[in-house]
């Protein structure tokens, strides 16, 4: 039988999903797609036609918001985040960073529906498992071709959108291929994703890979944990043979000491919040502030909500979260443990590096949330109905932004580049 109407709606979500994880895995290494350029922010342009997408889906199937505490302090949050946003010196930036909140956690809701809907996600998912195996194969390539030059940073202008885009896939690919029963592959794949993440000296993800493994092991899933330990040390092995063949070639900032300025980022933005405690600097608007700090953002993203949204913005944020993450230790003996490792993975880099910041790994965050909650009981939907939400978040973020838009679209040049907000380009160093 040929797929219904609302089929082809749930295929256009997972589409959409995938426009920003394709672009950046599939192009990227042929086109450079780094923060510097107009062409990171084309990803960000790609998210927001993602967004309409799903706000077609949701007005198509009527969807509403799930009822319950969690959704209650998301409302009570985005309130404050817009009073925040309008206090603040930058209004039009921290209204923007408000609504792209938004629409990320309506997406998780939204995608979670449809793979209730469907079994056809875990193919969605296989797909999505195997996006890093292009650059991985050029990485080889690399290590080959520009022997013994270092390799690997030539096809990115910024490498560390892949790496904490791919850090979660690593245990997706796990999951998938074992489930699969394709042992092999569930070990080789990964170890190859590792592999990279080892040579990107992300020390943020192998501690994210480490944490993702101890809760393996304490999920009591000794198969997958099993796994876990064979993909690192194989991981671990090909990146000491490379370190030892290359010498000097490969970057040793893996076991490096420094903070990485995350210590005067702390420091800096502490004693900036004391003087803007409750309603905060505004979300989105930290590299507004930090003149003497070459970052858009403070590494953390709890202290970046506390920091940005304020006292009570950030803690009503962090409180929501937690109630999600104790929702799935709660169910975590019905749950596929390699996919909680994916998200223990991914909340780790967030405390310590920029996961929940690039497009990449926001869209890939969607898609492990929708999953893994897809597996649960279905949640009371009785709230307001989501597409007039969606559509007042997409509408501000054209308003405010859409004279850049346009000129991102017709490969203008962008002159405001510099006095962007964080949800676009607007310098190196993010």
């Amino acid at each position: 039988m040929p797929p219904s109407k609302d089929q082809y709606f749930a295929y256009s979500a997972w589409i959409a999903l995938f426009l920003v994880p394709c672009t950046a895995y599939i192009l990227q290494p042929y086109s450079s797609l780094g923060y510097s350029g107009q062409n990171y922010n084309e990803l960000r342009v790609l998210q927001v036609v993602t967004f309409f997408i799903f706000s077609l889906v949701a007005w198509k199937h009527k969807l509403q918001l799930p009822s319950g505490n969690t959704t209650k302090l998301l409302i009570i949050s985005a309130m404050l985040g817009v009073t925040s946003a309008l206090f603040s010196a930058q209004p039009s930036i921290g209204l923007q960073e408000v609504s792209l909140t938004i629409l990320i956690a309506l997406s998780c809701t939204l995608i979670a529906t449809h793979c209730r809907q469907s079994s056809q996600h875990n193919h969605w998912l296989l797909v999505l498992a195997l996006l890093p195996l292009i650059p991985s194969i050029q990485l080889i390539a690399e290590l080959t071709i520009h022997f013994p030059v270092r390799a690997w940073n030539y096809s990115f202008d910024n490498i560390r959108m892949y790496g904490d885009a791919t850090l979660p896939l690593v245990f997706l690919a796990m999951s998938v291929f074992e489930r699969r029963r394709q042992h092999l592959l569930a070990l080789l794949l990964p170890a190859l994703y590792l592999f990279g993440l080892l040579l990107d000296n992300g020390r943020a993800n192998i501690l994210g890979y480490c944490v993702g493994l101890a809760l393996l092991h304490t999920l009591s899933a000794p198969k997958m944990t099993r796994l876990a330990w064979r993909i690192l040390i194989l991981a671990l092995t090909s990146y000491l043979i490379t370190q030892a063949t290359l010498g000097d070639g490969v970057s040793k900032s893996l076991i490096r000491t420094g903070s990485s300025q995350r210590v005067e980022i702390y420091l800096f933005s502490f004693n900036n919040w004391l003087d803007h405690l409750w309603l905060g600097i505004g979300p989105g608007t930290f590299n507004h502030v930090a003149d003497e700090i070459l970052v858009s953002h403070p590494h953390n993203i709890v202290w970046q909500w506390l920091y940005e949204w304020g006292l009570i913005g950030g803690l009503l944020l962090s409180a929501a979260c937690l109630r999600l993450l104790h929702t799935l230790w709660r169910h975590r003996l019905e749950l596929d443990a390699a996919m909680l490792a994916a998200l223990a993975a991914f909340s780790i880099n967030s405390l310590l590096s920029g996961a929940m910041i690039y497009p990449v790994s926001q869209m890939i965050l969607i898609a492990l949330i929708a999953s893994v909650f897809s597996r649960l009981p279905a949640p009371i939907s009785n709230g307001p109905l989501q597409a007039p939400i969606f559509a007042l978040a997409i509408f501000v973020i054209i308003a405010t932004q859409h004279s850049n838009i346009i000129e991102i679209i017709t490969n203008s040049e962008w002159i405001s580049q510099p006095n962007g907000p964080r949800f676009w380009a607007h310098g190196e160093y993010l």
